[in-house]
C-alpha cells in the first residue's frame, strides 16, 4: 500500500480551489495523462459518479471512482474512492480551508493495486507523479485566479 501527502498554502479564494478539485469533468484539459474525464452520474446533492481515463507510459487505463463533496463555510472535502480494476483500493482525500489570508490545500492518496507489477511501476514514478499531478491543480487554480481577476479589471 501507498501512501502519499501534498499541501500547498495559495492565496486564492478556497471556493475557487474547492471547484476546480470537484470540477471532475475538466480533468482532461490540466491533469497530465488524463485523457478522459467524465461526471456520469449524479447520486445526490454531494455525491457523484466520475469516469477517468489515464494513459502513462503506454498503459491506458478507464476507472470509475464515487466522488463526495462537503462545503461548511470556509472548509471544503472532497473524497474519491475506487475500487476496481487494477485497484485494490484508490482513495483520494481532499481538504481546502481558509488559513489568514491564504488557502490551504491538502491533498492525501492511498493506494493499494491488485497487481505487483503496477506496484512496482507506481513505486517507480510516485514522487514525480505527486508533483506533477498537484502542481497541475495548483497551476489550474492559478490560471483561473488570473482570469478572474482580467474579468474584474
Amino acid at each position: 500500500m501507498f501512501y502519499i501527502e501534498e499541501n500547498r498554502l495559495l492565496e486564492v479564494n478556497p471556493e475557487l480551489a474547492y471547484n476546480v478539485v470537484l470540477n471532475v469533468d475538466q480533468y482532461h484539459v490540466f491533469l497530465p495523462w488524463c485523457i478522459d474525464s467524465k461526471i456520469i452520474k449524479n447520486i445526490d446533492s454531494s455525491q457523484f459518479l466520475a469516469d477517468l481515463t489515464i494513459n502513462f507510459k503506454g498503459i491506458k487505463h478507464n476507472f470509475r471512482s464515487v466522488v463526495s463533496s462537503k462545503q461548511d463555510t470556509d472548509k471544503f472535502t472532497i473524497t474519491s474512492k475506487s475500487s476496481h480494476s487494477i485497484f485494490s483500493t484508490l482513495e483520494t482525500n481532499w481538504n481546502i480551508y481558509k488559513n489568514g489570508k491564504n488557502t490551504n490545500i491538502s491533498c492525501s492518496v492511498i493506494i493499494m493495486f491488485r497487481s505487483n507489477i503496477f506496484s512496482f511501476m507506481f513505486r517507480l514514478f510516485k514522487n514525480a507523479l505527486k508533483k506533477n499531478i498537484m502542481d497541475s491543480f495548483i497551476n489550474r487554480i492559478m490560471l483561473l485566479k488570473r482570469q478572474e481577476l482580467n474579468i474584474l479589471s
